[in-house]
C-alpha cells in the first residue's frame, strides 16, 4: 500500500491496528523530528503521525511466558535505543526480555506449561519523540489539545511514547508524588481532629507547652512540608505553559488548596481571628478539596479508575443550560411564596425573607416537604396549590429529568476510558518533565532515547477460551432463558449447517456456487486492484463475537448482498472487497483502520461510468455535536470491530472520505444496516414515504460549514433506521435495511425507480415483518433468496431479525442523498 496514503495508528495500543502498519525496515533518512515535523508541516502535523511515524519491522515466536508477565494489562511493551532500525529485532528483543536466543529453556513445569506466540516488532520513526519538554512529542500535542486545536483522539497516536515515560520513570515518581501528597492530606487529617478542643485563648508558645498542642503544631508544619513539592511542580508547568495553558480545572483545584493550607497555618501558628470561626471554614472547605485532588493521582491506574472531577466537568458541560433553567424554576417559585407569605411572617418563619423561602424550596426538593401549614394562611387554596404544584413539577418530572440526563451524559463520558486514560497519563508525564532539573536530564539520558521500539501480541492468537456472552448473563450465570444451554448449542449446530449447505448450493441462473469465506482451510484472496471494469462494492459485516454488545446475523447480511450484488447487478468477485470478522486474514478484519483502508480502496481510480457500493452492517450509535450543525445536537456514528478501543466513526468523517471524492460521472450507492443510521453518511437531503408517497426534505436548518456534497459525482444512502432511533429500538433490528432491500430487489426487479424501493423497503418491515414470526417475510423470497438453498437464506436472513417483529412497525425506512432528484429516476447499482 502506498506509505503516503497509509492511515496510520488511529488508536495505538489497539490489537488490529497494527496488523496493517506498512512492513519493512527504515532507514535513518526516513524519519524525522518533532521540531523539523513542526517547522515544515505545520498544518498536518496530526496527519503525518498517523501516517509515516510507525513502521513494522520483524514479526518472531517467543514463549509467551517471557512476554505476556512483563505486558500486565497493557497492550505494548516499549525499548529505548540510539537507532532507528535493530540489526537483529528478535535478539534484541530477547536481551531486552531477559532471554537470548541461546538460553536454556525454561524447566518444565514451571510455568504450568510453555508454548510459543507470535509477536510483531515496530519503529517509531520519530526521532527524540520522547525527549523531555516542548522537544518531545507530548507537551505540544498537549499544548496544541488545551488550545482546542485537536480532540482527546490524538493522544492516541504517542501511546507508545507514554508507555516507554510511564513505565520507565514516571510512574515511580508519580508515587513518590502520591507519598508527599498522603503525608499532607493525613497530616492535615490528625491537625483537624485535634484543633477540634483546642483553647483558642493560648498564644503559641503556651499551645506547645501542651502535648495536644504540640502535636496540632507538628501536623500543621508536616502539612506544610507534603505540599512543598507540589509548589515546585506546580511553578515549572506555570512557567512552561504560561497562565492561559495553565489555567486548567485541576490546576485552579490545586491553587485553591496551596491557599488554603498557607491560609490555615497563618491563622492557627499566628493565633489570628481564631475566634471568629474563619479558621474552621477554612479547615472545613480544605477537607473536601483534599479528597477531590486524591483523584488526580488514581485516574491514572486501571485499578481505581475512576476520576470525580473531570467526570463533573464533562457532565456539567452538557446539563448546564438544564441546571439554569431549575435555578430559575425554584427561584420563581420562591418569589411566588415569598409574596403570597407577605402578611403571614410572623407565622410561617420560613417564608419570611427570600434567601429563607430558597432554603424552604430547597428542603422540599430533598423530599422534607411540609405541606401541613400552607392553608393557614391569608391565601390557603392559592398558597396549597403552590406547594402541591411545586412538588410535582420540581419533585416528580424536572428532577426525574435531571436524572435521566445525568446517566445518559455520564455513559458518554465513560465511553472512551482508553483514551482518557492515556490523556491523563500524558498530563502527569509532561508535568514531570517540566518540574525535573535539566541535571537529571543530563545524567540519565537512557530516559530519554532517541528512538523507540514497540512490541505486541495479538490476543487473537492466543490460548484461550471464548465464553459466549450472548448465553451468558451480566452477573455470569446462566440467562434467565426458556430454552437450555443444550437446546442453544444445538440450534447453533443447526444454524451452522444450513449456511454451510448454502454455501455449497449452486446459484441461480447457472452462476457459481457462493463462496465459504474464512472457512478452515481457506487462504482469503488479496484485496481487490484498484480501478476496476466499472463497478467496486466495499461490504462491512460485524457480529462483535465475545463482546456484550453481539449480534447474530450481520455476517449473514454480508455475505448475502456480495451474492446479490454479483447475480442481479453484474459485479465481479475481484472487485468485491469483503471485511466480516470471520476471516484470518488480518487486513479484511473490519477494524476501524482496515474500514478506513477499505473505503480508500473504494475510492480510488474513480473514472466515469463507475458504480461504487458501500454496505454496512453492525452498530451503529451517536455522539454529541459541537459546531451546531446537526439539529438534534447529535453526530451519528458507525462501530468497527474495535470501537470499545479505536473509538468509533464518525459521520463528518464518514461524508468526508467516501461522499467528497466522488467526481462526476461516479454514483456512490450506501447501505447502512445499523442504528441511528439515518444520516450516517452526512448528506443535506433525505426522502421518507408518508402513506405510501416519498417526499424529500433538508437534514439541516442552516448551511453547514463543511462541504457534504460530493466532488460532481453523486451519492445516495438507503437505511431502515433514522437518526431519532435509540439503541433500545434498533438493537432487535439487525438486518432490517439489509432484509427490506433485497427483499424489494426481488419484489420489484432491477428496473424500479428510487421512490418505487423506498415504498417496497417501507411496506417489507410493515408489512411483511410485522405479520410473520421472525422468518419468511410473509410469503416473499423469491428466486434470488429462495433460490439460495430451497428457501434456507430466506429464513436465516429473516431469522435473523431478533426479538418481537412487532417492534418493526417503527421503522422508517429512508433515503438520502446530495441533491433532491426526480424520485421516478429508474435506481441501478
Amino acid at each position: 500500500m502506498d506509505e503516503e496514503n497509509h492511515p496510520l495508528l488511529v488508536h495505538a495500543g489497539e490489537d488490529e491496528l497494527w496488523d496493517a502498519v506498512e512492513e519493512g525496515v527504515p532507514g535513518a533518512d526516513r524519519t524525522f523530528t518533532v521540531k523539523r515535523l513542526l517547522e515544515e508541516h505545520p498544518t498536518e502535523v496530526l496527519r503525518t503521525l498517523q501516517k509515516r511515524s510507525v513502521r513494522r519491522v520483524a514479526e518472531f515466536l517467543v514463549e509467551d511466558h517471557l512476554v505476556l508477565g512483563r505486558l500486565g494489562d497493557d497492550s505494548i511493551l516499549t525499548m529505548g535505543s540510539d537507532s532507528p532500525t535493530l540489526d537483529n529485532p528478535e535478539e534484541a528483543w530477547l536481551r531486552f526480555l531477559g532471554a537470548s536466543a541461546s538460553k536454556k529453556k525454561q524447566k518444565k513445569g514451571q510455568h504450568g506449561w510453555s508454548s510459543t506466540i507470535p509477536v510483531l516488532a515496530y519503529s517509531i520513526r520519530v526521532e527524540n519523540a520522547a525527549a523531555p519538554d516542548q522537544d518531545g512529542l507530548l507537551q505540544p500535542l498537549l499544548k496544541r489539545w488545551q488550545g482546542a486545536g485537536c480532540g482527546m483522539d490524538v493522544f492516541a497516536l504517542p501511546a507508545a511514547v507514554i508507555d516507554w515515560k510511564w513505565t520507565s520513570y514516571c510512574h515511580n515518581l508519580l508515587l513518590v508524588e502520591l507519598a508527599f501528597f498522603m503525608l499532607w492530606l493525613c497530616s492535615f487529617a490528625v491537625f483537624t481532629v485535634l484543633f477540634q478542643d483546642e483553647d483558642t485563648s493560648l498564644s503559641l508558645r503556651e499551645l506547645v507547652q501542651t502535648a495536644r498542642g504540640r502535636g496540632t503544631v507538628a501536623a500543621d508544619v508536616l502539612a506544610l512540608v507534603g505540599m512543598a513539592p507540589f509548589l515546585a511542580i506546580e511553578g515549572a508547568t506555570l512557567a512552561h505553559y504560561g497562565p492561559r495553558g495553565w489555567a486548567s480545572l485541576w490546576n485552579l483545584l490545586d491553587l485553591t488548596t496551596y491557599g488554603l493550607q498557607a491560609y490555615i497555618t497563618f491563622l492557627h501558628l499566628g493565633r489570628v481571628t481564631l475566634k471568629a470561626g474563619w479558621l474552621s471554614v477554612a479547615a472545613a472547605l480544605q477537607c473536601i478539596l483534599l479528597l477531590f485532588r486524591l483523584q488526580y493521582f488514581s485516574r491514572v491506574f486501571k485499578s481505581t479508575r475512576f476520576s470525580f472531577v473531570d467526570d463533573l466537568k464533562e457532565v456539567m458541560h452538557d446539563v448546564k443550560y438544564y441546571l439554569v433553567f431549575l435555578l430559575l424554576v425554584v427561584a420563581g417559585w420562591g418569589l411566588a411564596l415569598h409574596i403570597l407569605f407577605r402578611e403571614d411572617q410572623e407565622e410561617h418563619k420560613e417564608f419570611s425573607t427570600y434567601p429563607l423561602t430558597l432554603l424552604t424550596m430547597v428542603t422540599w426538593l430533598d423530599g422534607d416537604v411540609e405541606l401541613d401549614g400552607l392553608h393557614k394562611s391569608h391565601n390557603p387554596v392559592t398558597a396549597s396549590l403552590l406547594g402541591v404544584g411545586f412538588v410535582f413539577v420540581m419533585g416528580v418530572v424536572l428532577m426525574n429529568l435531571l436524572i435521566g440526563i445525568l446517566t445518559a451524559s455520564l455513559e458518554r463520558v465513560t465511553d472512551n476510558e482508553g483514551l482518557r486514560m492515556l490523556l491523563s497519563k500524558a498530563q502527569v508525564i509532561d508535568e514531570i518533565d517540566s518540574t525535573l532539573p535539566r541535571f537529571v536530564e543530563n545524567k540519565y539520558p537512557h530516559l530519554y532515547p532517541k528512538y523507540l521500539h514497540v512490541l505486541r501480541v495479538d490476543p487473537g492468537r492466543l490460548d484461550h477460551v471464548e465464553v459466549a456472552s450472548e448465553y451468558i448473563d451480566e452477573s455470569g450465570g446462566n440467562s434467565a432463558s426458556a430454552r437450555s444451554r443444550e437446546d442453544l448449542i444445538t440450534e447453533a449446530a443447526r444454524i451452522s449447517q444450513l449456511a454451510q449447505e448454502v454455501c455449497r448450493s449452486p446459484a441461480p441462473y447457472g452462476g457459481p456456487p457462493i463462496p465459504r469465506v474464512g472457512g478452515p482451510g481457506q487462504v482469503p484472496a488479496p484485496m481487490p486492484p484498484a480501478g476496476g471494469p466499472g463497478k467496486k462494492a466495499f461490504i462491512v459485516g460485524i457480529n462483535y463475537r465475545g463482546q456484550r454488545a453481539e449480534l447474530r446475523g450481520c455476517i449473514n447480511d454480508a455475505q448475502c448482498m456480495e451474492y446479490m450484488l454479483r447475480t442481479r447487478f453484474g459485479f465481479s468477485q475481484e472487485n468485491i472487497l469483503l471485511m466480516t470478522e470471520d476471516i484470518r486474514d488480518p487486513s479484511r478484519l473490519p477494524t476501524r483502520y482496515n474500514i478506513f483502508c477499505g473505503i480508500q480502496w473504494l475510492t480510488s481510480g474513480m473514472k466515469p461510468g463507475d458504480s461504487l457500493v458501500f454496505h454496512y452492517s453492525g452498530h451503529g450509535s451517536q455522539q454529541p455535536d459541537y459546531s451546531g450543525e446537526e439539529p438534534d445536537g447529535k453526530n451519528e456514528t458507525l462501530c468497527p470491530l474495535d470501537f470499545q478501543q479505536a473509538g468509533e466513526i464518525v459521520d463528518n468523517d464518514l461524508n468526508r472520505y467516501l461522499i467528497n471524492p466522488i467526481p462526476q460521472g461516479v454514483k456512490l450507492h450506501a447501505i447502512v444496516d445499523a442504528c441511528h443510521s439515518g444520516s450516517v453518511m452526512d448528506l443535506p437531503f433525505s426522502a421518507m414515504s408518508y402513506n405510501g408517497v416519498p417526499q424529500w426534505r433538508s437534514e439541516y436548518q442552516w448551511q453547514p460549514r463543511a462541504h457534504k456534497g460530493t466532488a460532481g459525482g453523486f451519492a445516495v444512502q438507503i437505511g431502515a433506521s433514522t437518526d431519532s432511533q435509540t439503541a433500545a429500538d434498533t438493537t432487535q433490528l439487525s438486518g432490517a435495511a439489509t432484509y427490506a432491500f433485497i427483499q424489494a430487489i426481488e419484489q420489484r426487479g432491477t428496473t424500479m425507480t428510487y421512490g418505487e424501493l423506498l415504498v417496497a423497503m417501507d411496506w417489507t418491515l410493515h408489512h411483511a415483518l410485522g405479520g410473520s414470526s421472525g422468518g419468511g417475510g410473509g410469503g416473499l423470497g423469491g428466486s434470488l433468496l429462495g433460490g439460495m438453498g430451497g428457501g434456507g437464506l430466506t429464513s436465516m436472513l429473516g431469522g435473523m431479525l431478533l426479538g418481537n417483529t412487532a417492534n418493526y412497525q417503527r421503522q422508517q425506512p429512508q433515503l438520502s442523498s446530495v441533491y433532491t432528484f426526480d424520485l421516478g429516476f429508474k435506481f441501478s447499482l
